[in-house]
């Protein structure tokens, strides 16, 4: 956990430390209310990111991160029989 105070220095030291062989992506299981703030912040330092939070503005959320053209994957449930199941229901509806 990194306080949002010092997460912009925490974050540049981790990119530049760990960055140049491998790619970094953040898994967020967080507070609801943090969603988006959380998302702001990754699109801000260009990180692909799992949320895997239930809450938040989903439609702001979904937003920000095509217009930024980064790569996530935003499931409110993670197991993967039920994110199975969602994605077949929104193709049925179609």
């Amino acid at each position: 956990m990194i306080k949002p105070s010092v997460r912009d220095v925490v974050i540049k030291e981790v990119l530049e430390k760990y960055t140049k062989d491998a790619d970094l992506v953040c898994i967020d299981y967080t507070h609801p209310s943090a969603v988006n703030q959380n998302a702001e912040f990754y699109i801000k330092h260009k990180i692909p990111f799992v949320m895997g939070t239930t809450g938040g503005d989903r439609e702001k959320l979904i937003n920000d991160v095509t217009e930024a053209q980064l790569h996530a994957v935003i499931a409110p449930n993670m197991g993967k029989q039920i994110v199975a199941f969602q994605a077949m229901m929104k193709y049925m509806s179609m």
